[in-house]
């Protein structure tokens, strides 16, 4: 037995009250007038999208919601005392020492390649900040760069894989190697890569 998900568009035009000024009434919504499907609609965001993420700044510079963000941010990045890093190991089955060992020195050594030391706070505070996460990863060194999340334009699915992601469409790619940055961030002007670089500290609220 199979499940498919879809959408049913509903009547409006025998129903009482007021209409949103929005939705125009009883006429479509953009995902059926501007595509022939749902799907590229859902998946590229809601329309104000990136306005929402200039909300969420905003917010920011309150300062009981700045503190906020920075409290649950630095609960949640503290060093684990068995390997001195962000993260926790947990084990199915009871490991032998040497399983340990391995796992400890390579959970060490590749956030030190990923500098997360320094960005594990601010990557986790952006996270309850707009609810979003983007990387990609150098080829090369295998360093996850930062990608300011009003840079994702959309994202490419293939529906035969049960609606995987194959593309994700981003702009404006600005590479600084030197702090593991791939995008200039949205509603600023400055270059410098101090301003937005997603490193332990406080924002610009406090």
């Amino acid at each position: 037995m199979s499940w498919k998900k879809y959408f049913t568009p509903v009547n409006t035009e025998n129903q009482s009250g007021s209409y949103s000024p929005i939705s125009g009434g009883g006429r479509p919504g953009p995902a059926r007038s501007n595509y022939s499907s749902y799907l590229p609609d859902v998946y590229a965001g809601s329309p104000n999208r990136i306005e929402k993420y200039m909300q969420y700044d905003t917010m920011d510079m309150d300062s009981e919601v700045n503190a906020a963000l920075d409290i649950l941010a630095e609960f949640c990045t503290g060093k684990d005392k068995e390997n001195a890093t962000p993260f926790h190991c947990f084990f199915r089955n009871a490991p032998t020492g040497v399983e340990t060992k391995l796992i400890k020195e390579a959970l060490q050594k590749w956030c030190k390649i990923q500098q997360l030391e320094n960005r594990i706070f601010r990557i986790v505070r952006n996270v309850f900040k707009y609810g979003d996460c983007f990387f990609m990863r150098d080829p090369e060194t295998r360093k996850l760069l930062y990608v300011d999340q009003a840079k994702i334009s959309k994202i490419i699915v293939n529906e035969s894989e049960g609606k995987l992601p194959e593309q994700y469409v981003v702009k404006d790619i600005n590479f600084n190697f030197k702090n593991l940055v791939a995008t200039t961030p949205h509603g600023t002007t400055n270059t410098s890569p101090s301003a937005y670089r997603p490193g332990r500290g406080h924002s610009s609220g406090r």
